[in-house]
């Protein structure tokens, strides 16, 4: 049996201190998609590279090296190590063991370059042209054709009514015009039968405007049918196209981004996908931020924050890392900027949380997909330390920066691009101070006479009386007690239960009445936050008779039995409760 405790306590213990691995999610072209910690087999390093369809795993290569300082990732050459590779799900894997360093460098290439990308652009083209012969894509290609054709017919019929109409439109005016001078010279002539004339002028003159006026409005009337058709079918021709488009779409997007790619390939040499690195250590902590493409406006890049923010606890080192990086449309460095704001840290008492509060406030699901830009230039990580001390309590504000020119001209300001609210720093305790009652196994007896038969007064000399010792009392004990419990591992006290916390903690207690006759030794589990289960041993004071046998001598005697105080060993239990549980509760 106590060879399968030691067992059970030796694997919580490993669980405990097992750290999980780092995995970061790659798209074919580099870009990065997602990173996350899971435990698995062990602490270390995993990347995912995803696979076009008919890709493999022996088409992409991941170099790395670990470095111990902190440093900006750079193209490797003969220092580089060739990661594990291996491929599941349509996926690239490749293991990279820990680093003991302080970064992970890596890179990720094709090693026969352009020759796999135009290799790789010919089997899209085929499945787009696959794609493009199918029957319904057929039929909405035919429908946008007669659909097109007839607003071409439409739009000539339309230009053709509107020039006959601004022909006719045109010689009314000229009679218009010929009409106004004659009027003009019958008012010159100021004879009568000029005057008889002009009248007879301006009466046609008001029949040929009110001809004029209604002939405008039947022409414009008649364009607008037109317009009205020809935009009737402009959206029934977006509409079929559009329909037409989605049956290939994600197919005809990545023979686009693959023709880019291979205009800006280089030569026929190994192709760098993506330049990255990994801050290491266990206490070195990294908020991750993605690059999505630049303000249209100001030119200065658009960054989402990726993943979840990492639980901080009291000393660690803070970092915050850009990714996506494209050094030919994003050349100027980043900046960081980073406030510590104090603040009263949460007491989950009674219970503990179960669930993380950081993870569950900062997730985005689902996460906005950048637009793949093309590029010749591997994708490129940025590393931003913090360089600040972090105590328990403080709430990181992180910004980061980059330099835009002014509108004169003038030298470059830092403007800051994206500001985010980490969780609160978390304080770790090594020990906790409690209060409670044990219940022990150890006796609480008293011994006393009791008197069987009186002695008769009336005869002095002879002494009649007799007396039996009784033991009175409880076969267990019961008193408060103070216990002082050291952790085995740091505790953080906003952490969700997790099964490590059946990883008993040694502890120490005394008893509140006499402190020096009960020493408690044992472990203790916090299954609850501020409350405690103690079990283990009791050494305390037990009353036993001096001398039995000449206890039993002595039935004539009414005097106290002689007793004494010993030592003894017992098993106890006890619920406790911490100290800040009874400074909340009496403090309101």
């Amino acid at each position: 049996m106590q060879r399968v405790l030691w067992a059970v306590g030796g694997v919580l213990l490993a669980v405990s201190c097992a750290r999980p691995a780092t995995v970061v999610t790659l798209e074919r072209d580099g870009r990065q998609r997602s990173v996350r910690s899971e435990r698995g087999d062990g602490p270390g390093y995993r990347l995912e590279v995803a696979l076009t369809p008919g890709g493999s795993a022996q088409d992409i290569e991941v170099t790395y090296a670990c470095i111990d300082r902190l440093v900006q990732p750079y193209l490797l050459g003969s220092e580089g190590l060739r990661a594990e590779r291996s491929e599941a799900s349509g996926m690239a894997v490749f293991t990279v063991p820990e680093c003991a360093g302080r970064t992970l460098v890596y890179n990720v290439s094709e090693p026969s370059g352009c020759e796999l990308l135009e290799k790789r652009l010919g089997q899209i083209q085929a499945v787009v042209s696959n794609c493009q012969r199918q029957k319904s894509y057929q039929e909405l290609s035919d429908t946008v054709a007669t659909l097109s054709k007839l607003r071409t017919e439409l739009t000539e019929d339309k230009e053709k009514a509107k020039a006959e109409a601004d022909g006719r439109l045109k010689a009314m005016d000229e009679e218009l015009a010929l009409r106004e001078k004659e009027k003009q010279e019958f008012i010159s002539m100021a004879t009568p039968a000029a005057l008889a004339e002009l009248k007879k002028t301006q009466a046609l003159v008001a029949t040929l405007s009110l001809a004029r006026s209604e002939f405008s409005k039947k022409a414009k009337r008649t364009e607008d049918e037109y317009v009205r058709s020809l935009t009737d079918l402009g959206a029934q021709i977006s509409e079929a196209q559009t329909a037409r488009d989605a049956l290939c779409r994600s197919q005809v997007e990545e023979r686009d981004r693959l023709a880019a790619e291979k205009r800006e390939c280089g030569g026929p040499g190994p192709r760098v996908l993506r330049l990255g690195a990994l801050v290491t250590g266990e206490h070195r902590k990294t908020a991750w931020y993605r690059v999505d493409g630049l303000d249209v406006k100001s030119g200065t890049p658009l960054l989402t924050h990726q993943g979840d923010f990492p639980v901080l606890l009291k000393g660690d080192e803070l970092y915050v890392q850009v990714v996506d990086r494209d050094p030919g449309r994003i050349p100027r460095p980043f900046g960081l900027q980073v406030t510590l704001t104090e603040a009263a840290e949460p007491n989950p008492a009674p219970l503990r949380p179960v669930y993380d509060a950081a993870t569950k406030a900062f997730k985005c699901s689902p996460c906005p997909a950048p637009e793949p830009p093309a590029t010749r230039l591997p994708y490129t990580d940025v590393i931003l330390p913090a360089d600040r001390e972090l105590r328990g309590g403080n709430v990181p504000d992180v910004g980061i920066t980059y330099p835009v020119d002014g509108d004169d001209g003038e030298k470059s300001e830092p403007v800051t691009v994206v500001r985010s609210v980490l969780p609160q720093v978390r304080s770790l305790y090594r020990f906790n101070l409690s209060a409670g009652m044990a219940l022990s196994s150890l006796d609480e007896v008293k011994y006393s006479r009791k008197t069987l038969t009186a002695d008769d007064p009336d005869t002095a000399d002879v002494h009649e009386g007799a007396y039996q010792t009784v033991k009175t009392g409880n076969t267990f004990q019961i008193q408060p007690l103070v216990a002082f419990t050291v952790y085995w591992l740091p505790m953080d006290i906003q952490e969700t239960f997790a099964w490590t916390d059946l990883l008993p903690s040694p502890t120490i207690g005394f008893g509140l009445l006499s402190p020096l006759d009960n020493l408690y030794l044992g472990f203790s589990h916090e299954f609850v936050r501020n409350l405690q289960l103690v079990w283990g041993l009791h050494l305390g004071k037990v009353t036993h008779l001096l001398d039995k046998d000449a206890d039993a001598l002595e039935l004539r005697s009414a005097d106290a039995p002689k007793t004494v105080q010993a030592f003894e060993a017992g098993l106890f239990g006890s619920i406790q409760f911490n100290f800040n549980f009874f400074a909340r509760m009496f403090g309101k």
